[in-house]
């Protein structure tokens, strides 16, 4: 649960005594909380099935290493924003996790050393961003405009599925696909997405985001948007 105050409470996201906080372009709002149909998703899972053998390897690092990472979580540019837009830190073993998480989802291998590379700009979404039905003959892809930059590294795209009309969706992306953008900058994943979540039928709309990931796992600020879809 994360709450913000100010001379009144003015912003509130998570769960608590049966009611989920949130928020869209009308305002703060509240719900009843009710159980998801796929609570733990694969990309959960998976993230949490490595954490533990994380936790072993980062014992196994010298102290140097350890010192290392603890000095780049200090670092400014490692500042990471919550769901309210507040600025906050991590530990080092929180990055030597979070990078390692990161490069194992793309199969590139763990780091022990902290990372050196300065992060990756963000990519910049064009309009081709598209959602196909099961029954289309076109695939779902994320396209990058010719002005983003660090084309050739890889890129993580998150997504998830909701019903048409929905504004704003702060969480609960399940799905994840890492890999790099073609020459036409494109990245396709229609199969992927619906080994995931189903048919795609229209009246369903696709929340996205994406951000570039160098070689030493680190990801830039995201674009993101969403988009209806179509035959």
């Amino acid at each position: 649960m994360i709450v913000k105050f100010g001379v009144m409470v003015v912003g509130a996201r998570g769960t608590i005594g049966g009611a989920t906080f949130s928020a869209n372009k009308s305002g703060p709002y509240a719900r009843a909380w009710s159980k998801g149909a796929n609570p733990k998703s694969t990309l959960q899972s998976s993230q949490r099935g490595g954490l533990g053998d994380l936790a072993a390897s980062w014992r196994d690092l010298t102290q140097v290493q350890r010192d290392d990472w603890i000095t780049y979580a200090a670092l400014p540019a490692q500042d990471l924003i919550n769901s309210l837009g507040e600025t906050y830190s991590i530990s080092g073993f929180n990055w030597y996790v979070k990078i390692n998480l990161a490069l194992e989802a793309a199969g590139e291998a763990r780091r022990v050393d902290a990372p050196t590379l300065t992060r990756p700009s963000a990519p910049i979404f064009d309009a081709g961003v598209e959602l196909f039905i099961t029954s289309g003959s076109t695939d779902t892809r994320v396209r990058y405009d010719a002005t983003t930059p660090d084309i050739t590294f890889n890129h993580t795209v998150f997504a998830r599925i909701a019903g048409q009309g929905r504004s704003a969706l702060a969480s609960n992306f399940a799905f994840q696909i890492i890999g790099v953008p073609n020459v036409a900058r494109r990245i396709f994943f229609q199969d992927e997405l619906e080994a995931a979540f189903g048919t795609i039928a229209l009246g369903q709309r696709m929340f996205v985001h994406s951000s570039a990931q160098d070689s030493h796992g680190q990801r830039s600020p995201i674009d993101s948007t969403f988009v209806d879809a179509q035959a």
